[in-house]
């Protein structure tokens, strides 16, 4: 017949198996073995995914990793900073006055200590002459002052000298410079004010 192609094996086969599903025909039951997904059509393999497992249990810790090498020196860091000097605070109130402090011990001074040493004679001063007059401490006294005693004559000088013992001068003497005033002789004597070293 025209218009009818002859068909082959197994289209006639897939043909037949539709009619006899659709029919209600009961044709001896089958088991298909499906090894990959890829005999699935990949439409209906997205149809056949399954809903999300429950989250599985955590792993154990992995071992500690070597320590990494040392990291290159950092640079130094300058702090530079100007010193600020703040205006001068009040002056603070006086503070209490202190305590008295104990009377100190009486002075080592006592007019006992005092002696007036006098040369012990006048000396003769011829008219336009000078002549010295001296008059000494006692030992362990010091010369502290001194004068003179006369008439007809001017004291020219007066002052504390020096008499010597070894190779140091001792200050224990009294010296007068008296000159004749007149046309006769004058007379002098020289006085020393000592103290004792005690």
């Amino acid at each position: 017949m025209r218009g009818i192609k002859k068909l082959r094996g197994p289209a006639l086969c897939s043909i037949a198996a539709t009619l006899l599903l659709g029919s209600g025909i009961a044709v001896g039951s089958q088991h298909w073995l499906i090894t990959s997904t890829a005999q699935i059509k990949p439409s209906v393999l997205k149809l056949l995914q399954g809903a999300t497992g429950p989250a599985g249990a955590a792993g154990q810790d992995g071992a500690q990793g070597p320590v990494g090498p040392q990291g290159p020196a950092g640079q130094d860091a300058t702090v530079t900073g100007e010193e600020v000097t703040g205006p001068t605070g009040a002056t603070g109130p006086q503070g209490e006055q202190g305590e008295q402090g104990e009377q100190g011990a009486a002075g080592g001074f006592d007019l006992s200590d005092i002696h007036y040493r006098p040369s012990g004679n006048y000396v003769d001063v011829p008219a336009g002459d000078v002549e010295y007059v001296s008059a000494k401490c006692d030992d362990g006294e010091y010369v502290i002052g001194g004068g003179d005693y006369g008439y007809g004559i001017e004291v020219e000088a007066s002052y504390p000298d020096h008499s010597w013992t070894g190779d140091y001068p001792e200050d224990d003497e009294w010296e007068v410079q008296a000159v004749a005033t007149g046309p006769y002789t004058g007379e002098v004597e020289a006085y020393a004010v000592c103290a004792s070293s005690s």
